[in-house]
């Protein structure tokens, strides 16, 4: 074998085996750090020789599934607001907690009042180009900021990167998009290299090809 078929054939098994040890290593981290935080204090609180390692883990994954029972509740959903307007009055905290919990409300759909699953490309006059963005805001009076004309703040990711831009754009340069927010983000991040799945064909339908 060639060592260009050699190079080929281990860049396949590479694009294969990378997003699987990637999503393996993340994984094990956060069980790594629940462990850590959650087992230290299990053996700060429990009697000597009490701890057992892996307690931690499944104390922190109990906290968890109860945090999010307790949600439902007036009473408990009252006493995270309380907590909510104590971190506001942080500057450095309140940015930073704001920004996680806006983002796991988006990325979760929990958030029913955002637009930003709302996929659009982006075109400019007078150029043969048009750009994927994300609507974030639609209604800037609550900031103070005076729209000119029918503006909308749209998010417009960076292909393999965390990053992006937020521009106002008039809506008469956007146009809707029918994709869903994984699949539209997965796209524009991966730079089209990530495809939706096809749907299976119904009961009936002839195959492909025919």
């Amino acid at each position: 074998m060639s060592l260009r078929k050699l190079l080929t054939t281990f860049l396949s098994g590479l694009v294969v085996s990378l997003p699987i040890i990637v999503t393996l290593a993340v994984l094990v981290w956060l069980v790594v750090v629940a462990e850590s935080v959650m087992g230290g204090a299990l053996a700060f609180l429990l009697p000597e020789g009490a701890y057992i390692a892996g307690m931690g883990l499944i104390v922190g994954i109990g906290l968890i599934f109860a945090v999010g029972m307790a949600t439902r509740l007036i009473l408990f959903q009252s006493m995270v607001d309380t907590a909510e307007r104590q971190l506001n009055r942080i500057p450095l905290v309140k940015t930073l907690y704001g920004a996680v919990r806006d983002l796991m409300g988006l990325l979760s759909n929990q958030d029913k009042s955002s637009r930003f699953s709302k996929m659009v490309l982006v075109t400019w006059p007078g150029v043969p180009m048009r750009l994927f963005g994300f609507i974030t805001l639609e209604d800037f009076s609550a900031l103070g900021i005076e729209a000119e004309g029918d503006e909308v703040a749209v998010y417009l990711p960076l292909s393999y990167q965390i990053g992006g831009y937020m521009a106002l754009i008039p809506r008469q340069y956007l146009k809707p998009v029918d994709m869903k927010l994984e699949e539209g983000m997965r796209f524009v991040v991966t730079a089209g290299m990530s495809r939706p799945q096809e749907a299976p064909p119904h009961d009936g339908d002839p195959p492909s090809g025919q």
